[in-house]
């Protein structure tokens, strides 16, 4: 006790900007998203859809401010046409989609919707199971996995035109520091 603890911020003189009733609700989300996560992984059987993106559990606290500024940038940006947030929202809310959703439009090269959601994937925003099969639910485009392989085996390996999705991808992350 003593140096070591403080050195680390814990112990008798730590200095937290949660209160106990904060910290224990984000340990909830975060228990309650990691077990969905589970029951998504394990518990889906091999022919069931999981037609869902899921933020990543490491992001649950800032799981609404992802789905807003992911939908602010894409929406703004052309990428997606006629669609609410709340529609949009739902491809994010951790349970299957209901039977009355239609499929979202992607707008630009479709390749670029395979890049987005691999970023979101590979920085951690989204967590990265199944992603080829839950866009080609929810967007409706056929050989993801073969458009990602063709555009990583390319000499650039990105896609064209892949700066503004980096782009948003980054201003996302910018805004949870």
């Amino acid at each position: 006790m003593g140096y070591e603890d403080d050195m680390w911020g814990v112990g008798e003189n730590a200095e937290t900007s949660y209160s106990k009733n904060e910290i224990d609700k984000m340990m909830s989300d975060l228990y309650e998203d990691i077990m969905a996560e589970v029951k998504e992984v394990y518990h889906t059987p091999k022919q069931g859809k999981s037609n869902y993106f899921r933020i990543h559990p490491k992001r649950v606290a800032n799981k609404d401010l992802i789905k807003q500024k992911l939908f602010e940038y894409l929406n703004s940006g052309g990428y997606i046409d006629d669609i609410s947030f709340k529609e949009f929202s739902e491809v994010f809310s951790g349970s299957d989609i209901s039977k009355k959703f239609k499929q979202l439009k992607w707008s630009k090269q479709l390749n670029l919707c395979c890049y987005l959601f691999q970023e979101l994937a590979d920085k951690e925003l989204i967590t990265n199971y199944r992603i080829p099969k839950k866009i080609e639910l929810i967007f409706g485009i056929s050989g993801v996995s073969q458009k990602i392989k063709r555009y990583e085996d390319s000499e650039a390996g990105v896609p064209n035109n892949s700066k503004p999705i980096d782009a948003i991808v980054d201003n996302i992350l910018n805004c949870l520091e």
